[in-house]
């Protein structure tokens, strides 16, 4: 008759317990520690460099100039023409922002007042309806219609504040950052703006 042994023998499970002891020793059940600060202001200067937000316009402009002399005419310059103007917000970067990390319980980041980064009137884009030039000169120069273009380009940035175009570029800076920093192993994001 043959014997069968047990397949954990006093022999076989002495070593096993002092690997495990070993294992517990040394720590390699806790969390390891959390990034060093450098990498995460590193992760948070790579996902920010671009805008978070953007809204697109297509704005008219008309542009007249009319001249007499002693009640004749002697001008009459009509221009009607539609352009399309981009403004992308987010948070920039060359500002100041700092992270504070406690373990990987929470993470707290401080960030700069968002921003217009770029206002950008697309030339290629501009649509003539309506064009009359009749009298003495040349009609509209260049500078005309750049004056113009400049001029709607500062309403339409301030029409984009008061639409919260700002507001939004917050918001979307910080769930990109969120979720990077959750997906990372971080249990709580939170964050302050430097005022």
């Amino acid at each position: 008759m043959r014997k069968s042994r047990p397949l954990f023998s006093p022999f076989l499970l002495f070593p096993l317990m002092g690997a495990l002891f070993l294992f517990l020793a040394t720590g390699c059940t806790d969390t390891p520690p959390p990034p060093p600060q450098e990498e995460l202001e590193r992760k948070v200067r790579t996902l920010l460099e671009l805008p978070t937000y953007e809204q697109n316009y297509r704005e008219v402009i008309y542009l007249g100039e009319q001249a007499s002399f002693l009640s004749i005419p002697t001008r009459d310059l009509r221009l009607l023409f539609s352009l399309d103007i981009t403004v992308e917000a987010g948070i920039d970067l060359r500002d100041s922002f700092r992270i504070a990390p406690r373990g990987w319980q929470q993470l707290t980041i401080t960030l700069p007042e968002p921003r217009i980064l770029s206002l950008d009137a697309d030339e290629g884009s501009i649509r003539q309806y309506f064009i009359k030039e009749w009298g003495l000169g040349a009609g509209f120069g260049r500078l005309d219609l750049y004056d113009e273009i400049n001029a709607v380009k500062e309403r339409v940035r301030r029409e984009a504040v008061e639409r919260g175009i700002l507001e939004k570029a917050r918001e979307n800076a910080e769930t990109l950052l969120r979720q990077m920093f959750l997906m990372a192993g971080f249990e709580s994001v939170q964050f302050r703006t430097e005022r």
